[in-house]
Order: C-alpha cells, then sequence, then structure tokens
C-alpha cells in the first residue's frame, strides 16, 4: 500500500462486489464476483417447474448438512495462521449476496481486509478497545460475566489476527414512511452477513458477527477509505478456527414458538 494510504478501489460501490483492503494483484480482482461460465454447475432446483409440485421440505436428510452448519455458527475468536484463498473468499460472499432484501435492492457491499499491513493497522485501532475491556476485568471476580468481558477482549484482539476481516456495508436507502430506511438497509445486511457466516462454517471456516468497529469507526474508515455516507453494519473476522467448534446452546424451541397466538 503506497504511502500508507487507502488500497480500496474507488471505482464502484454498486453491485455484489468485495472490494480487497490492500495491494490488489495485476490482472482481474480476485475479490470481484464474475458472471457464471457457461456449463458450469447451478444449483438444482426446488421445484419441478412452473407451477410444479415443490419436493418434500419436510425430508428432514436433506437439510442435515445445512442445520449442522447453523447450529456450529458459533462466534470463533481464535484462529490458525492458515491463509483464506481468494476464491474462498469470494464464493462466501456470492453466498452473501443471495441474501434476501426489501424490494431487491440489494443494498450491500463488501469490504475485506486481507493484505498484512491493514490487517495490523485495524488491530491498532481496537487496541483502546481491547485495553478497556481488559482494566474492566481485571477488577471483577471470576463468573459468567467476567467471562462475557474476557471474550469480548479476545473479540476484539481478533481484528488484528484473523487472515480476513470482512466489513458488511451499505449506502443509505430512500423508503416512503412508514418505513425507516436505517431498518430497511440493516435488515437486509444482517441477512446477508448472516448468510456468510454460515456459509463459512460450512466449509470448515470460522467467524464471529460483531460491531467492534462503532469503537473506532473514524480510523477505520481511514484505514479503508470507506465513504462517510455508507454505513457499516457489521464487523466479521473470518479463518480456520484454532480449536474444535461445537453446536450452539440456545433456549429451548418451546419456550419461544407460539402457534397461532402469542
Amino acid at each position: 500500500m503506497a504511502g500508507g494510504g487507502s488500497a480500496i478501489a474507488s471505482s464502484s460501490w454498486t453491485g455484489c462486489v468485495a472490494t480487497p483492503a490492500g495491494p490488489v494483484p495485476d490482472g482481474p480482482s480476485p475479490w470481484t464476483t464474475t458472471p457464471r461460465a457457461p456449463g458450469s454447475p447451478t444449483i438444482p432446483s426446488t421445484s419441478s417447474g412452473r407451477g410444479g409440485r415443490e419436493r418434500d421440505m419436510g425430508d428432514e436428510a436433506n437439510g442435515d448438512a445445512a442445520f449442522d452448519a447453523i447450529e456450529r455458527a458459533l462466534a470463533v475468536r481464535s484462529y490458525t495462521d492458515r491463509t483464506v484463498p481468494p476464491r474462498v473468499v469470494e464464493r462466501l460472499i456470492r453466498a452473501a449476496c443471495a441474501a434476501p432484501s426489501p424490494r431487491n435492492l440489494q443494498p450491500w457491499e463488501f469490504v475485506v481486509a486481507s493484505d498484512e499491513e491493514v490487517r495490523t493497522r485495524l488491530g491498532e485501532a481496537f487496541a483502546p478497545r481491547v485495553a478497556q475491556l481488559e482494566a474492566t476485568i481485571a477488577d471483577m471476580v471470576d463468573g459468567p460475566e467476567r467471562r462475557l468481558f474476557a471474550a469480548g477482549a479476545r473479540l476484539a484482539r481478533s481484528i488484528g489476527e484473523a487472515p480476513v476481516v470482512v466489513f458488511v456495508c451499505g449506502r443509505p436507502l430512500d423508503m416512503p414512511p412508514p418505513h425507516d430506511p436505517d431498518e430497511v438497509l440493516l435488515s437486509a445486511l444482517f441477512s446477508a452477513a448472516q448468510n456468510l457466516r454460515i456459509a463459512a462454517r460450512a466449509m470448515g471456516l470460522g467467524s464471529a458477527f460483531t460491531n467492534l468497529h462503532v469503537h473506532a469507526e473514524a480510523r477505520v474508515r481511514e484505514i479503508l477509505g470507506i465513504p462517510n455516507e455508507v454505513r457499516i453494519a457489521a464487523t466479521i473476522p473470518l479463518g480456520w478456527p484454532a480449536r474444535p467448534q461445537g453446536r450452539a446452546r440456545r433456549r429451548p424451541v418451546e419456550d419461544v414458538l407460539h402457534w397461532d397466538t402469542w
């Protein structure tokens, strides 16, 4: 990154594009999504055609892999130093772009920090937050709350240690009342972020959904060249987990499911 400036491509913030925050190699960008090549495999349809009967959605065996990825998509805060290839990141971005969005506006943009220098600068930007959390932990007795703060500190440190950090972004939307433009935008960006995380888990990668950028947003924008009018919705560290991942422990379904009435 010459002169310490931003290496963000300035061509466009439109469409489903992952912009690398770091030096871009010669030739086509490894981060830009490309049209499906002729003859490449397509995802099988779940129906027999227009108006046809859909496959039995109650066939649990067909969904085991998807459910497994969802239930194992826990927050990962420690990563190995193994790199994540650009082609893998691009595939994850494609999964993110398959998310639903109001009016099919697809307002998402993705800034991918993979260059070591850029990630180091991001880690330095979050260092004050790490120090703040560690100071709080020092005065706490051992227990659930202390462990929660310790996890937060590890997560903040992971921004500078993860092989890849994805920033899920989008421009403000012009939505008429009674819609809240910010809520509409976030509904799309959060869906895209979750798609990315589940796809990452399915490929053996680990990630974490965070809003850590709010603790150093001005510096993050400066490092990555993100325009002020662009909303940063999520910061997602991404890499190969340093230890095996279990399943999520959540409230029982019977505690949250309401049939026909509250």
